[in-house]
């Protein structure tokens, strides 16, 4: 937390949590900006799920919470190390938006997957993997509703290299979500009002795993990714 509040230190941001029991996340200075220190990810092998301290679950996350505003917008640099395990179907990276309740747990994520190909709509070929962003209602029983093959229609991700990531979400009568990947637009969505959405709170999630849907999305080997600057700002501008 101490690291944390010195770098996220914004007079809008009203509270923050950090859940990071596992000592997955440090601190390095091999980022995409010379001189920046940046956060480095720790998949251990065999991990999926958000849950904690369970053996298998790890979650890797820290959270910001935020002053209401009705857009909102998170962006950021990512890097999946070379080795990265891209092969085994599913995992979530962070930070990603929401708008929510603590209590009741409501309201929505916008949150950014790599997905690996099994039906031709992410590259040429089967077992690459791609950006693929979704937006989920978190009340119970939500729905999940993700990109189009059309919008998902993108060059396979490859380690080794830096991806920028922008993610734009607005609450109320006319939300939306939306989401880039260099500048392309990937994701637009909307309008879209899940059940218990009124006055949430805009949280930004630095949560990231593996899977969540079962043992066989799990990280199959060590595998490490990283993040650089971060930009949380509110508005449509750029």
């Amino acid at each position: 937390m101490t690291e944390q509040k010195q770098a996220f230190s914004n007079p809008s941001i009203t509270s923050e949590s950090n859940r990071n029991t596992g000592k997955l996340i440090s601190i390095t200075s091999n980022c995409k900006t010379s001189g920046n220190h940046c956060l480095r990810f720790y998949y251990p092998k065999g991990t999926v799920g958000s849950g904690w301290d369970s053996g298998t679950w790890g979650t890797l996350g820290f959270a910001i919470y935020q002053l209401s505003v009705p857009v909102f917008n998170v962006e950021y640099d990512w890097y999946f190390e070379p080795g990265f395990d891209l092969t085994g179907g599913i995992g979530k990276i962070g930070p990603f938006l929401t708008y929510h309740h603590d209590n009741p747990y409501s309201g929505f994520q916008e949150i950014i997957m790599w997905r690996t190909n099994s039906n031709g709509s992410c590259g040429a070929i089967n077992g690459q993997a791609c950006f693929f962003p979704c937006v989920q209602a978190q009340t119970s029983g939500g729905t999940t509703i993700c990109a189009t093959t059309a919008q998902k229609e993108q060059a396979p991700i490859q380690s080794g290299q830096w991806y920028h990531i922008r993610e734009q979400a607005a609450n109320g009568p006319n939300g939306y979500q939306r989401a880039w990947i260099n500048g392309t637009l990937i994701f637009n969505h909307g309008p879209y009002i899940p059940p218990g959405t009124t006055d949430l709170q805009p949280v930004v999630f630095f949560y990231s795993w593996f899977g969540g849907a079962g043992s066989a999305n799990a990280a199959k080997w060590d595998s490490y990714a990283r993040i650089d600057n971060v930009r949380i700002w509110s508005g449509t501008g750029n």
